[in-house]
């Protein structure tokens, strides 16, 4: 029996209305006919099962022939957060892995009989109003664009994901507290320009190799991202630090890889912080939350 998933606004009393690509895909691909049986899940828990009444060519109705409110959707919700590429390359990126981003929505709701909701933030208006076409475009209906920073971003009080691509300097600290602050299970964040400890770090016993620009840009960011590591893991996550992509690609090739785990860790950066006079954005940003 085939599976379909719906917003609990499409159950309207005996029938639920199936609208958006799911029609095409009923109708063209699966070649469905009136009266065969469907199961549709409504996104809080519930399974219909449902019996099709009529195929239009905007919507398809289906009679409800009986309801499990034990169903087996998990009550859970998926946020992604992203930087998005500008100009013509959102729409490259999209229509070469709309197959990838319509399997992991397939994939999630096979394993875990649960719909994922995507949301994508940037601070550039013409870069989400073209890519909301382009969502709109390619039918993801639980894609959407908002203009903004995750700093200031209010939509949701949960997460289950947080990523972030090349956040600038201290986008990625403002990104990683707020996923600390709405309970992601998993946080995926590839740093980028590290400048703020570049500002701010001394120590005489570095002084000597400190005194090389290049060598105090690259010490700096490696010591930024280690101590958001040990950062996260003080607030109980599993964290590794990755090189996911090769360097030919971009030298920008780190990844803060953290998984919720069972405590919160003890470690001890406090006296390297001090040793190297530095304080960063992430640790003041967990101060204000523990004051």
């Amino acid at each position: 029996m085939h599976h379909f998933f719906v917003d609990p606004a499409q159950v309207m009393g005996d029938f639920i209305r199936i609208t958006g690509p799911d029609v095409n895909h009923m109708k063209n691909a699966l070649r469905m006919k009136q009266g065969e049986e469907v199961l549709v899940s409504d996104g809080t828990g519930t399974d219909y099962h449902c019996c099709l009444s009529s195929l239009n060519s905007d919507c398809v109705e289906a009679r409800i022939v009986s309801a499990d409110r034990d169903g087996r959707e998990l009550p859970s919700r998926i946020w992604l957060f992203q930087g998005l590429p500008k100009s013509d390359k959102m729409e490259f990126i999209i229509q070469k892995n709309s197959p990838c981003l319509w399997l992991i929505r397939m994939v999630l709701c096979d394993i875990h009989f649960k719909i994922i909701e995507i949301v994508g933030l940037d601070l550039k208006e013409d870069v989400i109003e073209k890519c909301s076409v382009l969502a709109k475009k390619y039918g993801y209906e639980k894609l959407t664009f908002c203009q903004g920073d995750i700093a200031s971003y209010e939509g949701v009080d949960r997460v289950d994901m947080v990523v972030t691509l090349h956040a600038c300097d201290t986008a990625t600290d403002y990104a990683l507290a707020k996923a600390v602050g709405w309970g992601a299970s998993v946080i995926l964040s590839v740093p980028c320009c590290q400048h703020e400890l570049n500002r701010q770090i001394e120590n005489d016993i570095l002084a000597p190799v400190l005194g090389y620009g290049i060598l105090k840009e690259r010490f700096a960011a490696i010591l930024t991202d280690g101590l958001r590591a040990q950062i996260l893991e003080s607030a109980g996550y599993d964290t590794q630090i990755l090189e996911f992509i090769d360097m030919e690609h971009t030298p920008k090739n780190i990844l803060i890889r953290a998984v919720k785990g069972r405590g919160k860790k003890d470690t001890g950066i406090q006296r390297l912080t001090e040793e190297l006079q530095v304080h960063t954005t992430l640790q003041k940003l967990f101060e204000q939350t523990e004051s």
